[in-house]
């Protein structure tokens, strides 16, 4: 999304785009033109940034738990079938959002049912 700031004799507007303002006339000029900086906010008319991306590739996330967190859960998915709905759960993401309520509540079912510690994904989490 481009966003055009412009500038009035009265303050500074705000258009959304897919292309810039083109044939401005009179009275307006292009204060800025920007692409994806941040979230625009209307009480200050300012861009404020944008929230840290939560969104990692898949095969991040299995880097992240490593082999033994790993193989605890697979074990554990043998003989528990809301574990082994977790592990379908996440084969079938694209891109896995640290911060997507499913994926927090499966993994708490982890630390609740003492598959893994708090520590352990506290660890998973922290990228």
């Amino acid at each position: 999304m481009i966003y055009n700031l412009i500038e009035t004799a009265t303050g500074r507007n705000t258009s959304q785009s897919s292309v810039p303002i083109e044939n401005i006339k009179a009275g307006f000029h292009v204060i800025e033109t920007a692409d994806n900086i941040g979230i625009w906010n209307e009480a200050t008319l300012q861009f404020d940034p944008t929230p840290e991306n939560k969104r990692i590739v898949k095969s991040t996330f299995y880097k992240n738990i490593g082999i033994g967190l790993f193989g605890k859960v697979v074990a554990a998915s043998k003989s528990d079938v809301e574990i082994e709905i977790l592990l379908e759960y996440i084969k079938g993401l694209d891109t896995v959002n640290l911060e997507d309520p499913e994926l927090l509540y499966g993994l708490n079912l982890l630390v609740s049912k003492g598959v893994w510690t708090q520590a352990e994904m506290d660890g998973v989490l922290s990228v």
